[in-house]
């Protein structure tokens, strides 16, 4: 399996997941130019790309699909409040393959689980992917850790996770008072502290290899996210890296797992 974020921030998410038999995108945020150029540069064009996995409506996760589909029609799963929330144009309309917020497929050999996530857009799911005894987890714009989100990806070869600020730089910044509140809030985005709590957890499990993502440009730094999470995460030999915001960060090889 092969996991690379192609960029990940507040102007765009998407994930690439590279299975024996399919090649899945999650979330399609940014601009369909920069999508099929970060495949490309990959050598994963976008038309080998089979499926798309929503993780919610938000515009930074959804902003490429319409123009993508033009090119290369696939099937996106979403839920259903997500897609009622996109107010999808036809080209999008006819390609939305709709879910609950709990739901499960299995596409040649890769099993892939989708769960609810706190965030407060109108639904939100992370993802699990497994293939070959291989688990890879995908959980952004998440306001705190629920069970059901420890439970689903616990045991993860590999996890891409939320660390979106330090909680004083959110505190001490220029942000008005009500975008601040709704960062911290439950229903926000998740702090390099809760991060490294739950990146600590899962690595007393088996978790070895973690991505950070989704950093706020300005409540938080790489240096700053990865200190926090490492210093949970050292301990249990786990290798902790922050994606970046306008070019590919690969998470896990195929080689990585044989």
């Amino acid at each position: 399996m092969r996991v690379i974020s192609l960029y990940s921030g507040s102007s765009g998410n998407c994930t690439l997941i590279e299975t024996k038999e399919s090649t899945f995108l999650v979330d399609a945020g940014g601009s369909a130019k920069a999508l099929i150029g970060a495949l490309d540069k990959l050598g994963s064009g976008n038309d080998r790309v089979s499926d798309i996995f929503i993780t919610h409506e938000h515009s930074d996760h959804t902003h490429a699909l319409s123009a993508l589909l033009k090119k290369h029609p696939c099937r996106v799963h979403i839920t259903e409040q997500s897609a009622e929330a996109l107010n999808a144009c036809d080209v999008l309309e006819d390609h939305l393959v709709r879910h609950g917020t709990s739901f499960q497929l299995d596409m040649g050999e890769c099993h892939i689980e989708a769960f609810p996530v706190p965030h407060d857009s109108r639904a939100c799911v992370g993802y699990r992917f497994e293939e070959g005894g291989v688990s890879v987890g995908v959980v952004t714009d998440i306001g705190y850790v629920t069970q059901t989100v420890y439970d689903r990806l616990c045991g993860c070869e590999a996890v891409i996770i939320e660390a979106n600020h330090d909680r004083e730089m959110v505190r001490c910044g220029s942000y008005p008072a009500a975008l601040k509140a709704r960062i911290l809030s439950g229903g926000g985005h998740l702090s390099n502290d809760d991060c490294a709590e739950i990146s600590g957890a899962w690595a007393r499990q088996g978790t070895k290899r973690i991505l950070l993502a989704h950093l706020s440009d300005e409540n938080n730094t790489p240096s700053t996210a990865l200190e926090a999470v490492r210093a949970a995460t050292d301990p249990y030999g786990v290798t902790v890296c922050a994606a970046k915001r306008d070019e590919p960060t690969v998470l896990l090889e195929s080689n990585d797992n044989t």
